[in-house]
């Protein structure tokens, strides 16, 4: 087949509303399809068309949304919007493909503000909306796009981030959702992205901009959500059942390195430091009992 007859069949299949068929079709040569196109079927897809057509697995679903962002065809709004839909669809572990839709949330302030409106009512008063079906869904949405965030705002399409743009990222957001009544989970989810920082050169854990903003005295919340934010990304252990605490141990001298590196120059950040290690000799110890009433046979 050419490739005039192969477009030509993905635009009937579109035109007959079979935008599951079409994608399955293409899945494999997206090389083939025009962006425009390709962008009609994912949208054709969202909106529910041919709910009984084949599944479309997650992974080729990353590597659709890959090909319009490398295709620069599709307006920057248009693809975040189009993320932001089929976020759900892309699974654990696929998040990060949302590549457009991560870079929007990270690069402005009104975006990142919107996630947290859907999400989290106002701190001293209740919506102005009433919560239908879609809102609620939204809010889901908007629920796991935030916590499974790891990008860092002022990230460059190189991966080196702008310190400045960093710095005027988090005070922009935090006085939006001021504003929206709604600065202190605002700051906590910020701190649970930035437990995901990056470290300097030197190793020194996280890098300059967090700890320059993490150590502000005003932003408690904010360390509590990066406190959060560092137990939930070490994720699911394993070991033996008589291994005892060792991992803790470890983290926790891990942690406490990091803090005496910078209990000069930032003491909030690391007391902050300090308590995440206490945290895990309190949990190595429990690991301790747990193996010793194992070996005991209880």
């Amino acid at each position: 087949e050419n490739d005039a007859d192969y477009l030509h069949v993905l635009h009937r299949l579109l035109e007959a509303k079979r935008p599951r068929t079409a994608l399955q079709c293409c899945q494999y040569e997206l090389e083939r399809v025009d962006a425009p196109q390709l962008h009609s079927m994912l949208k054709q897809f969202l909106a529910g068309e041919e709910p009984d057509g084949p599944r479309l697995n997650p992974w080729n679903l990353g590597e659709m949304l890959e090909r319009l962002e490398k295709s620069n065809a599709i307006e920057k709004m248009a693809l975040i919007q189009l993320e932001f839909g089929l976020f759900p669809a892309l699974g654990y572990g696929q998040e990060a493909r949302a590549n457009a839709l991560y870079a929007g949330v990270m690069t402005e302030p009104t975006i990142f503000t919107e996630l947290i409106c859907y999400v989290y009512k106002p701190e001293h008063g209740v919506r102005d909306e009433p919560i239908t079906d879609a809102i609620r869904a939204a809010a889901e949405t908007a629920w796991k796009i935030l916590h499974a965030c790891k990008q860092q705002p002022g990230a460059q399409k190189d991966g080196d981030i702008d310190h400045n743009a960093f710095t005027v990222f988090i005070d922009t957001a935090r006085e939006l959702c001021r504003h929206a009544d709604r600065l202190t989970m605002c700051e906590q989810t910020l701190g649970q992205i930035l437990a995901h920082a990056p470290a300097d050169e030197d190793g020194t854990w996280p890098f300059l901009p967090a700890r320059d903003v993490l150590d502000r005295a005003e932003l408690e919340e904010m360390r509590k959500g990066f406190v959060i934010g560092v137990h939930n990304k070490r994720g699911v252990t394993s070991r033996s059942p008589w291994d005892g605490g060792d991992q803790e141990r470890h983290l926790a001298a891990h942690y406490r390195n990091h803090a005496e590196r910078v209990q000069y120059t930032h003491p909030n950040m690391a007391a902050t430091l300090e308590k995440i290690a206490k945290s895990y000799d309190n949990e190595g110890r429990r690991e301790d009992v747990g193996a010793n009433l194992r070996k005991e046979g209880y």
